[in-house]
């Protein structure tokens, strides 16, 4: 069928001055990164990835070697997609005076800030009783990266 006149031209023009090629390549660049960042969260999903839980000694504060390379594989496992923001999860420590308890469970958070602080964007502390006493579980926040 061929548009011949006033509605042929119409619809021609109206067609021409509603493409943006500019926009349309942003727009298809936009999709295609965000379902590749989709896919990649998937992926690490199934890889167990957004979360590490860390055991501390009753009353130590301090990461041992074992701990650290945990906390560097972690970190590396997400490096690709930037800095993820982190929630941290500190169960309070197995001490019988609740405010040294509380001031333990401080110090670990100030020390996995210390080691953590080149690899994320952000950290949100969460202060934990019903945890496991000594446990520290980190985990990543959604998308929230910074390249």
């Amino acid at each position: 069928m061929i548009l011949t006149g006033s509605i042929g031209s119409l619809l021609l023009s109206g067609c021409a001055s509603s493409y943006d090629p500019v926009y349309d390549h942003h727009t298809l660049l936009s999709s295609i990164n965000k379902l590749r960042f989709q896919q990649k969260l998937e992926e690490q999903s199934q890889n167990n990835n957004q979360e590490l839980s860390i055991v501390f000694s009753p009353g130590e504060f301090l990461l041992k070697a074992e701990q650290t390379h945990q906390l560097m594989d972690f970190f590396k496992s997400w490096q690709a997609q930037g800095k993820p923001a982190i929630n941290l999860q500190i169960a309070p420590s197995q001490h019988s005076r609740p405010f040294q308890s509380l001031n333990i469970a401080r110090k670990r958070y100030h020390r996995l800030q210390q080691v953590m602080s080149p690899y994320v964007s952000t950290v949100e502390w969460v202060y934990s009783p019903e945890n496991t006493p000594d446990t520290v579980v980190l985990r990543v926040k959604g998308d929230q990266y910074v390249q």
